[in-house]
């Protein structure tokens, strides 16, 4: 008996007072809105740099060319379009050390849609780095890549050495003379 009782001041306490009680459950409902809407803005990529090589092959000939690869994975909940990627580079060239004009050699427009799960990639010839940018780095200059979403986050892939690239692209093509 004196539980009902008491469980009825609680409910006439609330009825009493339920502008503050909604507004004690309101407050926290609507933290998790806005949690939820900032969350929806929260883009999440796997982003690699890799240097690796491509096979031609013509009739019995085989040949590789050094590559410069980009993969970038959307590993988020919702679809995201990114910009074009761009180099980034330790030292400047010419004055500069940011480069968006790469050739993509695609017909891709950017801003360029990833939906969940989607992966976009880019090789870069080694011949075409090395004559305008590699020939110009120390070895110990870093070159990596920005990729910007279109809500204006800056992702960063991991940097690497112009020395690892040069020997990288080296071997390649002392591999191509052997061949």
């Amino acid at each position: 008996m004196d539980i009902l009782k008491y469980l009825n001041e609680i409910l006439d306490f609330l009825w009493n007072n339920r502008q503050w009680v909604f507004s004690g459950i309101g407050v926290p409902f609507l933290a998790w809105i806005f949690a939820k809407i900032i969350t929806r803005r929260h883009t999440k990529f796997k982003i690699n740099i890799s240097l690796g090589f491509i096979v031609i092959q013509a009739g019995t000939l085989e040949a590789q060319l050094p590559t410069l690869n980009i993969t970038i994975t959307n590993i988020g909940k919702q679809s995201v379009f990114i910009r074009k990627p761009i180099l980034k580079l330790s030292r400047k060239i010419d004055g500069y050390n940011t480069f968006s004009s790469i050739n993509f050699g695609e017909n891709i427009a950017f801003p360029y849609e990833l939906a969940p799960g989607q992966e976009y990639s880019k090789s870069f010839q080694g011949n075409d780095l090395r004559r305008s940018i590699l020939s110009k780095l120390e070895d110990g200059d870093k070159i990596w890549f920005l990729i910007q979403d279109t809500f204006g986050k800056k992702h960063y892939t991991k940097k690497l050495l112009a020395s690892d690239i040069k020997q990288h692209f080296k071997t390649t093509q002392q591999n191509l003379g052997a061949a």
